[in-house]
């Protein structure tokens, strides 16, 4: 029991000292601000941009704050080191404003992409993900028998596919922009798949004819109609929901 305690007080500890940082994270981005203010003079319209993205990366620390349940302090430190990296560079005198705008938007969007790491929502994004892997490999598998899909060209999508999965692990949004031009091709060949199959099995001559086409029996023609049926119903029904559930994360990548 003294073990356990002590193992939560230490869970305690790290999430205090997380908090404290995050909360120190809140006080470098206000200098930030007021910095770029500064820096910006000329430039209102570069500030403003600059202004707006630390503004959304305060209220995702705050939030952060809040909801907190994975005791990253590694991960916050690595934000305040981040931050303050970006307020030396701001007050370099050699300093050029792409390198200020490049640096800055980074730092903003690695602070918000953190609220999904310390609210460990972040496992839901990579659900989502490995489900939109899933959809896309099972219309693959059912895609030859409906559409004249050559295996150079089966080669040619996973392509895609590989880079996708590289730019999620990653974490970024090339992941998602990847993802966004597979998922149609499944849903198309899901959609295909169903309709023929359906269409095939409340026509008992279709079936025969199918059956005898194949060089199969009738009753294994049935079940692999419904195979089919099934398996592109669950890569259908995983397309969507990965889709909606990436792109409402969106900011969990950068």
């Amino acid at each position: 029991m003294l073990a356990i305690s002590g193992y939560r007080l230490v869970r305690g500890e790290r999430r205090v000292k997380a908090r404290e940082k995050l909360r120190e994270l809140l006080r470098i981005l206000d200098q930030l601000d007021l910095e770029l203010k500064a820096f910006f003079s000329n430039s209102p319209q570069d500030y403003n941009r600059l202004s707006r993205r630390i503004l959304k990366s305060k209220e995702y620390v705050n939030k952060s704050i809040q909801e907190i349940k994975v005791n990253d302090y590694k991960l916050s430190l690595a934000l305040v080191d981040k931050a303050k990296n970006a307020l030396r560079l701001l007050r370099k005198n050699d300093v050029k404003k792409d390198d200020v705008v490049s640096e800055v938007e980074k730092l903003t969007s690695y602070i918000v992409a953190s609220y999904w790491d310390f609210t460990g929502y972040i496992a839901i994004v990579k659900k989502a993900f490995r489900r939109y892997i899933l959809s896309f490999v099972l219309a693959l598998i059912i895609a030859p028998i409906f559409l004249r899909i050559t295996v150079f060209l089966i080669g040619f999508l996973l392509f895609p596919l590989f880079i996708s999965i590289h730019a999620f692990r990653a974490r970024r949004k090339l992941g998602a922009v990847l993802a966004s031009v597979l998922i149609p091709f499944t849903m198309l060949v899901d959609a295909v798949a169903i309709n023929y199959s359906i269409k095939t099995l409340i026509d008992p001559s279709e079936v025969g004819n199918a059956a005898s086409a194949l060089g199969i029996g009738i009753e294994f023609m049935y079940m692999s109609l419904i195979a089919i049926i099934l398996v592109a119903s669950i890569s259908f029904i995983f397309a969507i929901k990965s889709f909606i559930i990436i792109y409402k994360n969106i900011d969990s990548l950068v």
